[in-house]
């Protein structure tokens, strides 16, 4: 029996189904259809807007999009489709990693591949496995599951789970930890944006979607005053990736805020700590899709 994989709506939720199987760009006016943002990890990234009526104006049937939030929350891979004529290019399967509600945009990450231990993941097996068992020898409890790439518990009692689920947080805010300690490093302990130096009031800053142990490097991320910082992830304002200008949105035209408009941020001394232009691009298409 053949099984339709695209729609011409954009997201397409097969009748009876929780999760959607594709997402097609078809109407770059409507569906913000940018060019694939390709990563310096050899992935790509895609800003996808949410399903809108034909006008692009009114919301469109909440179940489509809701279908999508649930292929986010429960890590289930959709295809990818780009429209040209009369002809369907499938650019492969991608994980939704993020949505932001407020410009009611998809983050979708991609190509998804299988793993040789029947897992599916955009990030290097290896980079997660290296991570992961170097976890399960703090604890003999504690074992690497190469079929989830994740860790599993072994033991029974309820106090070690919970102290199990203190090791996975305490192992997260550690790669943070790290990550951060990098950025202040790399920028001087100086917010790359406003100039500000008191460390408990800078944060790091991921420049797109967290996507893995790749994206702990120094040009993954920026060092941002917290304020800033929370203002960026939200796609309030962003950083031109061709000449390092800050953006600010309309919402905050008419606040201090500004004033950061056009100031070119400050770059590490080396080179090689530089933000990530592809990453820098998938937040600046994000950002223009809110404030076009």
């Amino acid at each position: 029996m053949p099984i339709t994989l695209v729609a011409q709506r954009g997201i397409h939720k097969p009748g009876g189904q929780d999760y959607a199987i594709s997402i097609t760009i078809a109407n770059p006016t409507i569906y913000g259809a940018d060019s694939v943002h390709l990563l310096d990890d050899g992935t790509w990234m895609i800003q996808y807007c949410e399903h809108h009526h034909n006008t692009g104006r009114k919301p469109g049937s909440p179940r489509y999009n809701q279908a999508l939030i649930n292929c986010l929350e429960d890590g289930v891979p959709v295809g990818v489709f780009y429209k040209t004529g009369n002809e369907y290019q499938c650019l492969g399967l991608a994980f939704l990693e993020s949505y932001n509600n407020v410009a009611g945009i998809f983050t979708l990450h991609g190509p998804v591949h299988k793993l040789d231990s029947g897992a599916l993941s955009p990030i290097s097996a290896k980079e997660i496995e290296d991570a992961l068992e170097n976890a399960t020898k703090l604890r003999a409890d504690v074992l690497f599951n190469s079929k989830t790439l994740d860790l599993d518990y072994l033991g029974s009692s309820h106090e070690g789970e919970r102290d199990f689920t203190s090791l996975k947080r305490d192992l997260k805010n550690a790669h943070g930890e790290t990550f951060k300690a990098d950025l202040i490093e790399a920028y001087n302990g100086q917010c790359a944006i406003s100039g500000y130096d008191a460390l408990p009031a800078l944060g790091a800053t991921y420049l797109s979607s967290y996507l893995g142990t790749a994206s702990n490097r120094p040009s993954a991320g920026i060092l941002l005053r917290t304020d800033l910082s929370a203002l960026y992830q939200q796609s309030l304002i962003s950083i031109r990736p061709d000449t390092y200008e800050v953006m600010v949105g309309g919402a905050l035209r008419n606040t201090a805020y500004n004033h950061f408009d056009r100031r070119r941020i400050s770059l590490p001394s080396n080179e090689q700590f530089w933000p990530s232009k592809a990453r820098l691009e998938a937040h600046h298409s994000s950002f223009m899709q809110l404030n076009c």
